[in-house]
């Protein structure tokens, strides 16, 4: 079920709980253009946790903003510390996909007391420009095709470095993503999006060590796709060198993200949740 919050600029905010919500909490932030459902697959395989899964502004079903300058991390997680003073809760270990870990590094270094840890899906502290040129070619346009089905084909090709995943994943994706009108496919969250992003991939800091550093007090962990053009091998090379208690994991035939359900990801996930959450 989806509920609801207000941020501190008066937008309303969705977010849903998923596994045990009697269990001890967990944030899970979703990538730049996705939402709360980015975390299905991983609530199926992991039931003993309240999986708090957020929509950020102009996604899934929290409001639009009017100020496309606020689709940005700072103010996102701004939004999620809200979230937490409103569910109550003091500190949790957050599971942040692509732009989620992001989101979690910011919150870090806002308060890290809230943050009880972090698992970086497929993000680190150097970002591949080739990748962000790759996601700008789609964010905020709606899609060529005009079935899920369709979208589901499209999926497939263009995500690159994915290999053995049935059809019917892409079409759990495409489901996920788009929504069916009379005019046919269109993306579920705001166009403008797009217009951050650009911007950041053509002025924004690509290199995160500094902001990263905080890493050194926290416990946490790395997923990369081994086929991944976001994070590359070199940067989590460099990060096991700097930060040598991390957990790190890479998931053979997955690009850019992986979807969380493979074995790989549920056994760091795993000793990770039960790392932080028995602090």
């Amino acid at each position: 079920m989806t509920s609801y919050y207000q941020s501190s600029d008066g937008l309303r905010l969705s977010y849903t709980i998923k596994g045990n919500k009697d269990g001890l909490p967990v944030l899970c932030l979703p990538g730049v253009t996705r939402n709360s459902s980015d975390f299905n697959y991983l609530a199926q395989n992991i039931r003993e946790y309240a999986l708090i899964c957020p929509n950020y502004r102009g996604r899934g079903q929290s409001e639009w903003d009017s100020n496309p300058d606020n689709y940005n991390a700072l103010v996102e997680a701004r939004d999620i510390l809200i979230l937490m003073d409103l569910l109550e809760i003091s500190s949790a270990p957050i599971i942040g996909t692509s732009r989620g870990g992001m989101i979690a590094i910011v919150m870090a270094n806002l308060d890290a007391s809230r943050i009880a840890g972090i698992m970086f899906n497929d993000i680190g502290p150097v970002i591949d420009k080739s990748g962000l040129i790759r996601i700008l070619e789609y964010i905020g346009r709606n899609p060529s095709a005009k079935t899920i089905p369709e979208a589901a084909e499209n999926l497939q090709k263009f995500n690159v470095g994915f290999e053995d995943v049935p059809q019917e994943r892409w079409l759990e994706e495409a489901q996920k993503h788009y929504l069916t009108t009379t005019g046919g496919l269109k993306i579920n969250y705001d166009p403008k999006l797009r217009i951050g992003f650009k911007q950041y991939l053509n002025t924004g800091k690509l290199e995160l060590w500094e902001e990263f550093g905080i890493l050194k007090s926290l416990p946490f962990g790395v997923i990369r796709g081994v086929n991944s053009d976001i994070l590359s091998l070199e940067t989590i090379q460099r990060m096991e060198e700097l930060f040598p208690h991390g957990a790190y994991a890479e998931v053979p035939d997955r690009g850019h993200v992986p979807f969380l359900d493979e074995r790989e990801c549920l056994d760091v996930i795993n000793t990770f949740l039960k790392q932080t959450t028995s602090q």
